[in-house]
């Protein structure tokens, strides 16, 4: 992960000079000169201070990612290989900012700098392909924070082709460098509160007294809507004079096992509650979806409650470290997620 973030600045720089063929980078020979005008050693501490910094982005995500119950492989990956497809798409988000630096650069070096902040946006669009296959879904405001830490990479690059002739190394790192770091460093501190904030949606936190698990999932279950107010799930499914039976509701009673053929009820299990309220929930929005009556909005709410139920169903199943409900709740959440963004991208669109 960040692959790239590692060289960004050393191709920043090093696309002005000599080192270029160590990195088999493509130099403009115009661009020479301009690195005799940039102290080593400052070279040196801006890729020192780099790795620092995405060293400390790095260790977060990664525990984000770990915590993470909505993430399944697949479909990170699919989010992945999406985002790889629309890279070019990416990119232009940054070109009139590109245009804007460019055009502040000595024009004989113009050339070099575009070049060189293409590859920096390149940098930065292959790494939010990173991000979202490591947290397995898009988040725009990290994403943002992460794009404006390349801008400004852009700008100290662009800054120090405007000064480097005027000023001494110290006055370079007291007048640029460390006035782009200690902007980089509030970036970072947002970045590090976005992905705690992100923690606390996606991970669970148990709070209070340990009870058992037992009453733990017995309190989820109970939280959860059925068919008719306060009443057990499938009771309607009795054939009585006072009423008939709901269809919608028995059909899925039957299809997760709380009633037999004969409608006589089964055992009930978390899971199989669970299964009983997504599929009413499901139920409900194919019919409407069938006589073209959804509302967008409504399958956006009912796939964020779906994600809900099951994430709330794998945290309290934890207390009793019963593996097979999370992996089970897991691949649950993500499928509603995944469905979630599927349904608000369409919203978007509209």
């Amino acid at each position: 992960m960040f692959r790239n973030w590692r060289w960004l600045l050393l191709v920043g720089l090093v696309s002005f000079g000599g080192l270029g063929c160590e990195l088999d980078i493509k130099i403009d020979p115009n661009a020479n000169q301009l690195v005799h005008k940039i102290n080593p050693e400052t070279i040196k501490l801006i890729f020192d201070r780099v790795e620092e910094i995405w060293a400390k982005i790095k260790k977060d995500i990664d525990e984000l990612s770990e915590r993470n119950i909505t993430r399944l492989e697949k479909l990170a990956q699919r989010l992945r290989e999406n985002t790889k497809r629309d890279i070019l798409e990416i990119e232009a988000q940054l070109n009139k900012d590109i245009n804007i630096l460019v055009d502040r650069i000595d024009e004989k070096y113009r050339s070099a700098a575009r070049e060189l902040f293409q590859q920096i946006n390149q940098a930065r669009a292959e790494a939010l392909a990173d991000v979202r296959y490591s947290i397995g879904f898009i988040d725009e405001k990290l994403e943002a924070r992460i794009t404006q830490m390349s801008l400004t990479l852009m700008e100290m690059v662009t800054r120090l082709d405007e000064t480097a002739d005027k000023f001494r190394p110290e006055k370079v790192r007291s007048e640029i460098i460390e006035p782009t770091f200690a902007e980089l460093d509030k970036l970072t501190d947002k970045i590090m509160e976005r992905i705690d904030q992100l923690v606390d949606k996606i991970g669970c936190k148990i709070s209070g007294t340990v009870i058992s698990a037992e009453e733990s999932l017995q309190r989820v279950v109970q939280q959860m809507p059925f068919s008719k107010a306060n009443q057990q799930p499938c009771q309607s499914c009795k054939k009585s004079l006072l009423s008939s039976p709901d269809e919608q509701e028995c059909s899925c009673c039957r299809k997760v096992s709380l009633l037999d053929k004969n409608n006589k009820h089964l055992t009930e299990t978390d899971i199989r509650l669970f299964r009983h309220n997504v599929c009413v929930l499901k139920s409900e929005l194919d019919s409407k979806l069938y006589d073209n009556t959804l509302e967008i909005q409504e399958a956006v709410d009912t796939y964020a409650t779906v994600q809900q139920w099951a994430m709330d169903v794998y945290c309290k199943s934890d207390l009793s470290m019963a593996t097979a409900i999370q992996e089970i709740m897991k691949k649950e959440a993500a499928q509603a997620y995944d469905n979630y963004s599927f349904w608000s991208k369409i919203d978007k669109e509209n």
